[in-house]
């Protein structure tokens, strides 16, 4: 009976342990299957993610190429992890009739291919890794490609136009600082400050363009009055100078809250072209020009074609010019007129230089 009794309770210690090992073992398997959830949850979305989107990006692809016209579309790709954006943005690359797409953190590659034929030309790619999106332009039989902007910033694609020229300093421009209609009229006013006119802000502006004196004419020399006709017969005299006619207004032509640049549409197609792209650079520059705290202001960004009489009288058929309504880079107070004007325009000598240094 002593021994039976000694067995149970050695039975029972025994019992004692292997419960404790078996719940510490399936404590472990829950912790163990808990973390391969987890990380196999991040992996899947991002696993099913990058198919889709090289399957979506190859029928658009192939979709741009089938259309009849021109074509202008943004494709966006938010985050996998949208409390934390920036993570696992994609990585798109787009040639040779695949596209390929992966995430950040990852090194495998999804492909999926896009229907071209011998009639069509061959992507223009002006970025070799996209992140985030891509913005498609599609002119005739060939497409460009390139990085999707920051919606924060909303910068535009340029289209390619063979402009570089290491020497363009030496170039002439026209400055027109516009103002109002008539002698007593000052123009648009600051929305931040209605000390500000639109007289001083663009004459200020595009005298601290840091282009040579003897390479800038300017439209008026004092912040004074100058009639339209007087404007436009400096234009006129200077042919071979690119024209830049500054505004602050705000055209209701697109949607406000927007900085935009015109060029005449009744010009020839490299005059087009060129116009295009000069205010294309230059809206990106004041989008991208971190000292001008006034672009936090600015939604968007659009290059506009225009029949105006305005604008074929300040920017002729011909001519390689635009105007620039930049009405949504507010200035706060006085002390900062200096600056702001002073940091406006060096964002607008930057964005003339990209046009002549980037094909």
């Amino acid at each position: 009976m002593g021994k039976r009794g000694r067995l149970l309770r050695n039975k029972r210690g025994v019992g004692e342990v292997l419960l404790m090992e078996a719940m510490q073992a399936v404590a472990i398997i829950l912790i163990l299957t808990g973390s391969m959830v987890y990380v196999n949850a991040k992996l899947a979305k991002i696993g099913l993610a990058k198919p889709f989107y090289a399957r979506d990006a190859g029928l658009l692809t192939t979709t741009l190429y089938s259309a009849s016209g021109n074509i202008d579309y943004s494709y966006y790709v938010d985050a996998v992890e949208r409390k934390e954006p920036t993570k696992y943005k994609f990585q798109f690359i787009i040639a040779d009739n695949f596209v390929k797409v992966n995430a950040t953190e990852s090194s495998k590659q999804n492909i999926y291919w896009y229907f071209s034929d011998f009639g069509t030309a061959p992507i223009n790619s002006e970025e070799s890794e996209i992140l985030g999106g891509i913005k498609f332009l599609k002119e005739g039989n060939g497409i460009k490609m390139g990085k999707q902007i920051s919606l924060t910033k909303n910068k535009i694609l340029c289209s390619a136009v063979h402009t570089k020229d290491a020497a363009w300093r030496q170039n002439r421009f026209v400055m027109d600082p516009a103002h109002g209609e008539n002698a007593t009229d000052k123009g648009a006013v600051n929305n931040k400050d209605e000390n500000f006119s639109e007289s001083e802000l663009t004459y200020a502006i595009a005298k601290r363009i840091g282009i040579s004196e003897q390479n800038k004419i300017m439209t008026r020399e004092k912040d004074v009055y100058a009639s339209f006709a007087q404007r436009e017969s400096v234009v006129k005299g200077n042919s071979n100078a690119v024209v830049i006619s500054i505004h602050i207004g705000d055209e209701q032509s697109t949607e406000s809250n927007y900085i935009k640049a015109y060029y005449n549409i009744n010009s020839d197609e490299i005059a087009r072209k060129k116009s295009s792209k000069l205010g294309c650079s230059i809206l990106n520059a004041v989008v991208e020009y971190g000292k001008l705290d006034g672009r936090e202001n600015i939604k968007g960004v659009a290059v506009i074609p225009s029949d105006s009489d305005y604008i074929k009288r300040i920017v002729p058929a011909g001519r390689v010019g635009v105007l620039l309504e930049l009405g949504n880079i507010q200035i706060d107070k006085k002390d900062n007129f200096l600056a702001d004007t002073t940091h406006l325009a060096e964002a607008i000598y930057t964005g003339i230089g990209n046009y002549y240094e980037n094909e």
